[in-house]
């Protein structure tokens, strides 16, 4: 997945924390005594609390400032099924870092200490979709209480008109059952061929790969000798999709256990052909990364399809 860059809101919020409302209160107390006292000594100690206030305020601002969140890459999103996101924190500022920030997604936070002027930290973080098909991106929050954890400050970030496809739910199967349907079947491992497991040896016949040739053998018998192979197996299934007239909750059911069918399969080495109406998808063995049946199925029903 190709890096995502989020767009963050026109404004910073800011909230009072639980000790910045009471250091504030007493502030207002000691500000009250000083007027109805004229202690000299406690204007001084009130303006030292209001420094502070305005102090913590703005350099929560900087912390918070100039800081990008990118959605770099994710593995594999079922639905249903936690999984995890992978995000970036860059610090855009050039010579201040930036310190205690939390990255909230999800109801899920997670702590950075620091991020250096200019770098970039990256997090894995958990992530739960609901549904197979296109899904929004999560929001994002920044949030900060630095220096002295009188204020909470906060910014939310979005990544607008950007999607993830989110793959079907994924099933126990048992690769053995009907729905497979038309296998096309193992050839037999037992011909000539060109695979890897050594048959046995004979006389080398013109036409024969030189790269056969067993020269120590060849040296001990006087003539040239050739290696066999058996053949290399090929292990071949066909997965029919042909979704009937379901109700949603039907259809999502067929859905995932195709798509776990087909899982199932490739890890265990077999190449697919996965046909439907009016297209094959074909995924050679033990190709895992190859999304093309897996993008097909997520999208299946929805209003964008996944090219071929």
């Amino acid at each position: 997945m190709s890096s995502k860059s989020s767009q963050k809101d026109s404004w910073t919020r800011t909230k009072p924390t639980k000790e910045g409302f009471f250091f504030i209160l007493l502030s207002l107390i000691i500000g009250f005594a000083a007027l109805n006292t004229g202690n000299n000594l406690l204007y001084i100690i009130f303006g030292i609390t209001l420094s502070l206030v305005a102090l913590s305020g703005v350099i929560s601002m900087i912390n918070i400032s100039s800081i990008d969140i990118n959605l770099d890459s994710h593995s594999d999103i079922f639905a249903l099924t936690p999984g995890y996101l992978w995000i970036s924190v860059k610090n855009k500022k050039k010579y201040v870092s930036s310190y205690s920030i939390t990255i909230n997604i999800q109801e899920n936070s997670y702590y950075l200490d620091k991020v250096g002027s200019e770098k970039t930290e990256k997090l894995r973080v958990k992530s739960f979709f609901k549904e197979r098909g296109l899904n929004k991106l999560p929001e994002i929050s920044i949030s900060t209480r630095y220096p002295f954890g009188f204020f909470k400050k906060w910014v939310s970030t979005n990544f607008e008109k950007k999607d993830i496809v989110v793959f079907p739910r994924l099933v126990q199967v048992n690769s053995n059952e009907d729905f497979l349907e038309n296998s096309i079947g193992e050839n037999n491992s037992k011909r000539n061929g060109g695979g890897d497991e050594l048959k046995s040896f004979r006389e080398y016949n013109e036409g024969d790969n030189i790269k056969d040739i067993h020269w120590k053998v060849s040296a001990k018998m006087n003539k040239l000798i050739s290696k066999e192979y058996f053949s290399e197996t090929r292990k071949n299934i066909k997965i029919d999709f042909r979704p009937g007239a379901e109700d949603k909750a039907e259809l999502e059911k067929y859905i995932s256990k195709k798509a776990s069918t087909y899982l199932d399969l490739i890890k265990n080495g077999y190449d697919v052909e996965f046909v439907t109406q009016g297209k094959t998808l074909v995924t050679t063995k033990g190709n895992i990364r190859d999304k093309k049946v897996l993008n097909y199925l997520a999208l299946y029903g929805m209003e964008k399809d996944v090219a071929a």
